[in-house]
């Protein structure tokens, strides 16, 4: 499996979290081109594709990637999902129309609770789908053949919009010199200089740039330490140096802004930019990687590329 899109796939996914029934109709899952019929009482999710029924902590959360299929259903395994801290219940095949399909199903512990999942992951050589139906434990006799039912009711429409038109996000960040719109992941956009995903993992640091709304909302009281600990989650980074940090204000939300070096996962130095913005109740952040060599240069694509976030 590609590293990189599955590790993308498992930072958005997370844990976010009556009636049952199915709702009267199929819905178009904003932010894909995914169709379903969700449960009774899951309502849309207002901060990433799906739907969620927060009283229960479950939801449903579609993401759409211009990824290869294959590449990435491979990585649904025992071995590389309990490496990652799941275990695979049960595995079966599952199209979708004419796409290849499998249904997994997964246990997962998250900070002392037990979660079950059904993934339905579909797609071709150039897409793939996954659908992520999470719900407690202690809910899976009323949650979980209902939620595997909502999968199973999964239409894709490929005339729909592209995900990559962003109409439906809560922010709007436009490519600048240097940095082209490569793929949007649930409410992630990532930009890099080709403008589309590398087929095989990457040596080195390439100079990429992800900017994203946090999915979940949370009480920050000291804004310039939280930043700072975010830096430090930066995946495939290792003794980070904080080189400068300050406030700033951009797109009209106050914000912090980090510059920083450290250890890429093949031993290169390289140079992170990072900038954290606050609104009610949610953060954003942005974050511009490359190779330290290119840092006198990639500041100013990073920073030019961070003016243009705005606030729907």
């Amino acid at each position: 499996m590609n590293k990189h899109c599955i590790s993308i796939w498992i930072a958005v996914t997370g844990l976010f979290f009556c009636q049952f029934s199915f709702a009267q109709e199929a819905l178009n899952v904003s932010g894909s081109r995914v169709v379903m019929m969700p449960p009774a009482g899951f309502s849309k999710a207002e901060k990433f594709s799906g739907f969620q029924n927060e009283d229960l902590q479950s939801s449903i959360m579609v993401t759409e990637m211009a990824a290869p299929y294959p590449q990435m259903v491979a990585g649904f395994d025992e071995a590389h999902l309990a490496s990652r801290g799941m275990k695979l219940i049960s595995k079966t095949s599952s199209p979708v129309g004419t796409l290849k399909g499998e249904l997994i199903e997964i246990s997962q512990a998250v900070q002392g609770i037990d979660y079950h999942k059904w993934i339905l992951a579909f797609g071709d050589q150039g897409l793939t789908v996954l659908i992520t139906a999470t719900f407690p434990e202690k809910n899976a006799d009323k949650l979980s053949e209902l939620l595997k039912t909502a999968l199973l009711s999964t239409k894709y429409d490929a005339s729909l919009p592209s995900p990559l038109q962003q109409t439906d996000m809560n922010f709007s960040v436009s490519p600048v010199a240097g940095l082209k719109l490569a793929a949007r992941v649930q409410n992630s956009l990532v930009f890099n200089e080709s403008g589309a995903l590398p087929k095989t993992k990457l040596s080195g640091t390439p100079t990429v740039f992800v900017a994203a709304q946090a999915l979940s909302n949370l009480a920050i009281d000291d804004r310039a330490a939280f930043a700072r600990n975010r830096l430090r989650q930066t995946k495939d980074i290792s003794n980070l140096q904080i080189v400068s940090e300050k406030d700033v204000k951009i797109g009209g939300l106050p914000g912090r802004e980090i510059l920083a070096t450290g250890d890429g996962k093949d031993g290169e130095k390289a140079f992170i930019f990072q900038i954290m913005l606050y609104g009610s109740g949610s953060y954003f952040i942005m974050q511009g990687h490359c190779d330290a060599s290119l840092q006198g240069t990639k500041i100013f694509v990073f920073s030019d590329i961070t003016n243009t976030f705005k606030v729907k």
